[in-house]
């Protein structure tokens, strides 16, 4: 089971990795909505979530992170922290300006 699961991951990392961000982020847009409220849920905000997700994030994580594993390889302490280092200082204020614009 594990093998069919990981199967598309590995044949469409790109494709995987978008539906990913964008079922994540409009599944916990809603899980949200669902412990923070006493209204209905606001399926018009986790649309938007949702397609900020799919437009945005899951392609500029995809291919920010490969850029970092290809400028960076390994996993040496150095290594992870250089790149944790660039991801918290460039990519982070890019994604989270993005999300809330």
């Amino acid at each position: 089971m594990r093998d069919a699961l990981l199967t598309p991951v590995r044949r469409f990392p790109w494709a995987t990795n978008v539906a990913l961000y964008g079922c994540l982020f409009a599944g916990g847009d809603f899980v949200h909505q669902c412990f923070s409220r006493k209204e209905r849920v606001d399926w018009t905000h986790t649309r938007n979530v949702a397609v900020v997700a799919f437009s945005f994030h899951g392609n500029f994580n995809f291919f920010w992170m490969r850029f970092l594993e290809r400028r960076f390889p390994g996993n040496a302490l150095r290594t992870v922290l250089r790149k944790l280092l660039l991801d918290q200082t460039v990519a982070a204020p890019l994604a989270i300006s993005a999300f809330y614009t």
